[in-house]
């Protein structure tokens, strides 16, 4: 028994920090499965756990564990920082849109800026009044246009006496609203590598794990101790059929939330998991 012990300390000690805590997490809450780490980094493309029935032997829900992250984005917060909010005129709403990190390289960035107000005026014709470009893209040419013309990933508007485009850089920050964590829930499943790993699980439950960080998510992180649920379930694609969301807390254990595109937002509840999966740098 001390054998198997050590070496399951051993495989403990060489996942990632997300993947320990999911692997915590998941334990509690499928007491009755085993959580079999399965991306041991001996075979691409493999997701992360799956968890087998200890009574019957079944494989029965795959899990792909993630974290929010933020990448090559100090650019675009410059020109947020200088251009936060742009008088408009022909406009019906207040837009607050979130630029991709690519926005940086389009070009004379007033000259981009400048066409802001003609794009979302189409996408205003068009009866749309939040859009997150990786997934509408495909289903309205407006969201298309602005997507590859301006880098445009996300917008929320609403009605307001005084029109203007607010800009934020895509997890960035921003208001402090359901739609952030509705955000990162959207971006995070929508990524391929996320989506080819889970097709994989052809035959169990294909769950995707997000380890939501304060540093590379603050407005994520703050939105799920506010405790702001949206409303509506998340656009996932099809490879996906349930998300968690676990946070750190002050408290010193983690919060978890899980969705799924029928059910809607849950909020589980505060889950005790291990010294080592806490993060740097905070004491309880």
């Amino acid at each position: 028994m001390e054998i198997n012990n050590a070496n399951t300390r051993q495989k403990d000690k060489n996942m990632k920090r997300s993947e320990r805590i999911g692997k915590a997490i998941l334990e509690q809450i499928f007491p009755n499965m085993r959580v079999v780490h399965t991306d041991t980094g001996r075979e691409p493309g493999i997701y992360d756990f799956k968890l087998i029935s200890k009574s019957c032997g079944k494989e029965a829900i795959a899990v792909e564990v993630t974290s929010t992250t933020i990448e090559n984005i100090i650019k675009t917060r410059r020109i947020v920082g200088k251009h936060k909010s742009i008088e408009v005129y022909r406009l019906r709403r207040c837009w607050h849109i979130f630029l991709n990190e690519d926005f940086s390289e389009l070009g004379k960035i007033s000259k981009i800026l400048g066409k802001l107000e003609g794009y979302l005026l189409q996408i205003e014709y068009a009866g749309i009044e939040r859009f997150y470009s990786p997934i509408d893209a495909s289903k309205h040419d407006c969201i298309l246009k602005i997507w590859q013309d301006l880098r445009v990933e996300f917008g929320i508007s609403r009605k307001n006496s005084r029109a203007r485009i607010l800009l934020s850089a895509a997890g960035a920050g921003g208001d402090l609203t359901p739609d952030c964590i509705q955000h990162t829930v959207e971006e995070i499943a929508s990524k391929i590598d996320n989506i080819n790993k889970l097709t994989k699980a052809e035959e169990m439950e294909r769950h995707l794990f997000i380890v939501v960080d304060e540093e590379t998510d603050y407005l994520g992180w703050r939105a799920m101790l506010d405790g702001l649920v949206p409303s509506l379930p998340p656009r996932l694609p099809p490879e996906i059929d349930t998300v968690w969301l676990a946070t750190w807390t002050p408290c010193g254990n983690y919060l978890l939330w899980k969705v799924t595109p029928t059910d809607g937002w849950q909020v589980v509840g505060k889950i005790d998991v291990f010294q080592k999966c806490r993060p740097p740098n905070h004491e309880t």
